[in-house]
């Protein structure tokens, strides 16, 4: 025989159930947890209402692009595959069953991003108490291999260092090469980041064509590093013709003191910066394609090639 329960949240009247009045007590516990978090939720409930209001409180928590990406691989991947199973159901055996599935038209890389997406999802549900291990943690992950990222070499960065002279965007390239920079982290900097006397610069944002600015990625990631002195009076020259540049456009330039704007002021698009500067350069020098990233890498290899620690 069922024994009914109730309770008042929120103006409303909830009725929960259960074979005894232990069981009727714990949910109208869970009831009340899951209100009071906002995962208006219990252990009964499913995969997909528990992905659903985990999303709404990992929205307030992460950047913009961390969330379109948890949010992507819970509604392509996750709920199709998982979204009717209920919370406590949800076993290791059916999380590598969703591994195998996935694996028929996905890569190795974003399958492990769909189970990272879906640990964390179960993770909030140890969090409510609504289980106790996390069914992922023992999955079997598939194996991925990093593409190699066939860093430019000393000779290839000459190259291409000769080659952007006669670019308009020289100064940022040397940047990049001379400095480790992300390309958004570039794109992000403005005067105010850099301090002429010492040469030292902040980085602590960066710019994404789809999010706009944002923090760096971690809180590594925001630092200060000292620029040597030919770049810096690179800087300086760079600096001298940009003022030119606003004197000429008058009102029709768009005052964002970035150290790299597009010609108008803005924010500089980073697909027209790639395909029409960084391409042509590459081209013009001889060299095989590469991607700005690499060039972040090229400094690091640099770096311990002259025994600099990793």
């Amino acid at each position: 025989m069922l024994s009914p329960g109730r309770m008042f949240a929120d103006g409303k009247q909830r009725w929960v159930s259960g074979k005894t009045k232990s069981e009727v007590i714990t949910k109208i516990s869970e009831l009340k947890t899951a209100i009071a978090t906002g995962v208006d939720i219990t252990s009964n409930g499913s995969i997909k209402d528990l992905a659903s209001k985990y999303l709404k409180i990992a929205e307030r928590g992460v950047n913009p692009k961390t969330f379109r990406s948890y949010e992507t691989q819970t509604r392509v991947h996750i709920i199709p595959h998982l979204g009717n199973i209920k919370i406590k159901a949800l076993s290791t055996a059916r999380v590598n069953n969703l591994v195998d599935d996935l694996l028929k038209t996905n890569s190795a890389s974003s399958v492990n991003r769909t189970l990272a997406t879906l640990s964390r999802i179960m993770h909030h549900a140890i969090k409510l108490n609504y289980i106790h291990r996390n069914p992922v943690s023992f999955a079997d992950k598939p194996k991925h291999t990093p593409k190699k990222i066939n860093p430019f070499n000393r000779v290839e960065l000459n190259a291409f260092l000769n080659s952007a002279s006669s670019d308009p965007h020289y100064a940022l390239w040397y940047l990049m090469v001379n400095s480790g920079l992300r390309f958004g982290e570039i794109l992000a900097l403005k005067w105010s980041d850099l301090n002429m006397e010492t040469g030292e610069l902040t980085i602590n944002k960066s710019f994404d064509e789809k999010f706009g600015i944002r923090d760096t990625k971690t809180y590594s990631s925001t630092r200060k590093i000292t620029l040597n002195y030919k770049t810096l009076t690179l800087l300086r020259v760079h600096q001298a013709k940009q003022l030119e540049q606003v004197l000429d456009l008058a009102g029709y330039y768009e005052n964002n003191s970035l150290i790299f704007p597009s010609v108008t002021g803005s924010y500089m698009n980073p697909s027209n910066l790639r395909n029409r500067s960084f391409n042509k350069i590459l081209k013009d020098a001889g060299l095989s394609h590469r991607t700005p990233h690499q060039l972040r890498h090229s400094f690091a290899s640099l770096l311990l090639m002259q025994g600099a620690s990793p």
